[in-house]
């Protein structure tokens, strides 16, 4: 309809001359007509099945509130009864983390809990007495997660990150309450000696590559050597093997002790699996006989 027409209409309507009661009559209607059109517009809401959505509403409001939830732990202190999904969440994350960075992850954590339990306001609470003891244990197990890694490089580049750590956490524990300061840093002195330790002597097999290189070559020749030890051993195997020896012998001269140093391990690694291998088998063609035996 055009806009010419429409105030013709207008003008048409404005001549009628109408009565209140019909006018209140027609205001009704118009009223009704509107209310209707409008229900139209929200009529899928009559006809949405809330129950066949039901379990993703309530998933979705459970990740609401775990993640508030989450976000209030975060920021809890070893009081708080929310403390322990904090450290839930962070021993998660330290399980998820790769092997070698696992005991970089660890050391965080620990000096993340150490600054928690300096801001503790009860000391005497025993949430706070079991995250002190916690700590102390887990700072003396950290010398052995970084002995769990299979490279010497990555066993001192770890140390060494690991070592700046544990000195932040000094820092930290001159802060803490006198009741619980001197176990925990006789616990990182401990701990800061074995990994002092362990880079010494991480640094003397690589300063010290190529008399410790040679000894181990050479008993991986005779190793290899003996027909006996090889026995098991299938051609593609003992190849890949006599091609290893050679690369280390190459990587010596050149003096790359590191990736000499890799290649023997590696070679030890596999006389290892060969060795549990053949007792294995040693011991599974070992129980006929001797049930025979007993028979």
């Amino acid at each position: 309809m055009a806009e010419k027409d429409i105030f013709q209409k207008i003008n048409k309507l404005k001549q009628i001359s109408l009565s209140e009661s019909q006018k209140e009559e027609i205001f009704l209607l118009i009223q009704k007509r509107i209310i209707s059109s409008e229900r139209r517009k929200f009529a899928f809401l009559s006809n949405f099945n809330f129950r066949k959505y039901q379990v993703g509403f309530v998933f979705a409001l459970l990740i609401i509130f775990a993640s508030s939830t989450l976000a209030l732990a975060n920021n809890s202190l070893p009081d708080s009864p929310l403390y322990s999904l904090k450290i839930f969440y962070q021993n998660a994350k330290i399980a998820f983390t790769k092997k070698e960075n696992k005991a970089q992850v660890k050391a965080i954590v620990l000096k993340e809990r150490l600054n928690d339990l300096k801001k503790a306001k009860s000391i005497n609470d025993p949430r706070v007495l079991k995250l002190a003891n916690s700590l102390k244990e887990d700072l003396k197990s950290l010398p052995n997660e970084i002995t769990q890694l299979n490279k010497q490089k990555e066993i001192l580049k770890v140390s060494q990150s690991i070592q700046k750590t544990t000195e932040k956490m000094k820092e930290i524990s001159n802060e803490v309450p006198l009741v619980l300061k001197k176990e925990i840093n006789n616990a990182l002195e401990e701990t800061n000696q074995k990994i002092y330790s362990l880079i010494l002597e991480t640094e003397d097999k690589i300063n010290n590559c190529p008399t410790y290189l040679l000894k181990n070559l050479e008993d991986l020749r005779v190793y290899f050597e003996n027909s006996e030890y090889v026995k098991n051993y299938n051609p593609k195997e003992i190849l890949e093997v006599k091609n290893t020896l050679n690369e280390i012998d190459s990587l010596m001269k050149a003096g790359d002790c590191l990736g000499a140093l890799e290649k023997i391990e590696s070679l030890n690694q596999i006389k290892l699996i060969h060795s549990l291998r053949v007792l294995n088998e040693s011991s599974v063609d070992s129980s006929p006989s001797e049930s025979l035996d007993q028979k």
